[in-house]
């Protein structure tokens, strides 16, 4: 009886084996495969077809000259940005599409403050300081958060709106640049120090610039910009990031990407639902199994 109950407990544990490997190397399949979907994106692989059914679109240098005025407009007088060299560039841009600098393309950024903090989560009606991780993620994750020991602060000029664009100046060199664009907000939320808010032009799409900023090449650049001793923490500062490198394609064409993008990303997402389920499943059946074989 012993002898075949640990037979049975092998054989079960084995199968479990095989079965999670192959759900691991589902996952591994569908993590590149996210980041082939954001690749292409940038190149103008997904809207090859776009351009084909619509071909006559302003070129985006066209919307570099706009976005000057526009800075110009302002008043406010800052250092011009280098031009992209050849060398930079990590592949060749369909037609009418153009190599720019994140900074090119904003108007102004901001950073927030080092503030006392509690480490607990805020609850209705308080206000807290957001935390890295809440912008490490690809969504920005509101729930992240620390408690503002300042009950009410005296200046919210770095509250949290819909829409923001945060980028994290500090984090592992896999996530350090990492950015979102804020979708739902409910808590009253602050920039911490660590985490930059750029407001870009109206001549581009913010969606778009995150996509670009999440990418393979970005995260390349920023892993080699970062600095610090120690690879669980590394830092970029705000030079690193206005000096990222943007292809810059019309703007009609820019909202065709993020919802080409947007639609093969949530496909992916029903896939990778499914495998965690999966795993669930198997778990579940294997206690039920090692259980059975116990009884035997």
């Amino acid at each position: 009886i012993q002898i075949k109950l640990v037979e049975n407990l092998k054989n079960y544990e084995a199968k479990f084996n095989k079965l999670i490997s192959e759900l691991t190397h589902q996952q591994t399949i569908l993590t590149r495969l996210r980041q082939s979907i954001l690749q292409e994106a940038v190149q103008g692989q997904l809207t090859a077809q776009w351009r084909q059914a619509n071909p006559h679109q302003y070129p985006a240098s066209e919307l570099l000259r706009r976005i000057q005025a526009e800075k110009a407009a302002t008043g406010k007088k800052e250092k011009p940005l280098p031009p992209v060299k050849a060398e930079e560039m990590p592949f060749e841009l369909p037609e009418g599409w153009v190599w720019c600098r994140l900074g090119d393309l904003a108007i102004n950024s901001e950073a927030g403050k080092s503030l006392k903090c509690d480490e607990r989560r805020i609850e209705d009606g308080e206000w807290g300081i957001i935390k890295v991780s809440a912008v490490s993620w690809d969504v920005f994750k509101e729930e992240e958060n620390k408690f503002l020991l300042d009950v009410t602060p005296n200046d919210i000029s770095a509250k949290v709106g819909l829409g923001d664009f945060l980028i994290s100046r500090a984090n592992t060199s896999e996530l350090v640049g990492k950015s979102v664009v804020v979708k739902t907000l409910t808590k009253n939320l602050l920039l911490s120090d660590k985490t930059i808010r750029f407001h870009f032009s109206k001549a581009v799409s913010t969606d778009f610039i995150n996509l670009v900023n999440n990418g393979i090449e970005a995260r390349k650049y920023y892993a080699e910009k970062g600095t610090g001793s120690s690879p669980s923490m590394k830092n970029i500062t705000r030079d690193h990031m206005n000096n990222l490198i943007i292809p810059l394609p019309p703007l009609p064409e820019q909202a065709a990407i993020v919802a080409q993008v947007e639609r093969l990303l949530g496909l992916v997402g029903q896939l990778e639902a499914e495998a965690a389920g999966q795993r669930v499943q198997a778990e579940g059946l294997l206690q039920v199994a090692l259980r059975e074989a116990m009884g035997a």
